[in-house]
Order: C-alpha cells, then sequence, then structure tokens
C-alpha cells in the first residue's frame, strides 16, 4: 500500500467506526493523545520500568495510532503531502545543513 491507499482506507474505517467523530477538534485530540501514549512509554524507558525489548510491540501500535490520526488531519485538511514535505525539506536544508545526496 502506498500513502493514499492508507490515508484512503483510514478514511473509509473512520467514517464507519465513527461517523460523529471525525471534526478537527477531535483528530487533532487523537493524535496528540496517542503521541503522548508513546511518550509515556519512552519515559518509563529512561527510567527503568521496562526496557526498549518490552515495550516495542506497545510502541509500534502507539505509532500506527498516531499514523492513523495523522491520515485522517492530512485527509481532512486537504494536505498535498508530497509538495508541502518537498517545501518543508527545502526550507530545512537551508536552516540545517546541505543536502547529504551532494
Amino acid at each position: 500500500m502506498n500513502l493514499e491507499d492508507f490515508i484512503r482506507q483510514m478514511e473509509e474505517d473512520s467514517v464507519q467506526w465513527f461517523p460523529n467523530g471525525r471534526d478537527l477538534v477531535t483528530l487533532t485530540l487523537g493524535l496528540c493523545g496517542e503521541a503522548g501514549e508513546v511518550a509515556d512509554l519512552v519515559k518509563k524507558m529512561r527510567r527503568g520500568s521496562i526496557d526498549l525489548t518490552d515495550a516495542t510491540a506497545q510502541l509500534h501500535e502507539e505509532l500506527i495510532d498516531v499514523f492513523h490520526y495523522w491520515c485522517l488531519l492530512v485527509s481532512g485538511l486537504g494536505v498535498d503531502v508530497e509538495s508541502i514535505y518537498r517545501r518543508k525539506r527545502e526550507i530545512n536544508v537551508d536552516r540545517f545543513g546541505t543536502d547529504p545526496k551532494h
């Protein structure tokens, strides 16, 4: 699957599963909540409560939850991922250093 396929499938699933929970606020808070779950696992690793081996499966799932909300926001806001990515990358190359391909 390519990125557009993931976004389309997540949109279809979201319409079916959460017909009233697809507004900007709900999706943004969902993204933040899932990112917080990733951060919480990393915090627990840093303090020694769990190690990476024990947290890996949970991290994978939480990262997919982050990706899910990200895709729904991208779709809902009509983001042209490729062109915005390229523009932002050019800004970052100018800001942080040269293009590694050169």
